[in-house]
C-alpha cells in the first residue's frame, strides 16, 4: 500500500500544473510545508499576543526582548 500511495504521489508532484497555477498539491503538502517552516522559523505569534507580552512585561518590570 505504501509503495503505491508515494508512486501515486510522485506522479501527482510530477504532474504539470493547470494554467495559473504553480504545482499540483494534494491533502496534506501544504501542512506538512507549513509544519518543516516553522520548524525552521519558529511559529508565528499574532499581533495582539505580542501586545499582551509586551504589556505583562512592562507590568512587571521585565527587561528582555521579544522575538
Amino acid at each position: 500500500f505504501k509503495d503505491n500511495m508515494d508512486k501515486m504521489l510522485r506522479k501527482l508532484k510530477d504532474t504539470p500544473p493547470s494554467p495559473g497555477h504553480d504545482r499540483v498539491i494534494y491533502p496534506g503538502i501544504s501542512e506538512h510545508e507549513e509544519e518543516l517552516d516553522r520548524r525552521a522559523n519558529g511559529i508565528p505569534l499574532h499581533t495582539e499576543v505580542i501586545e499582551w507580552f509586551e504589556s505583562i512585561k512592562a507590568e512587571l518590570d521585565l527587561s528582555f526582548e521579544l522575538g
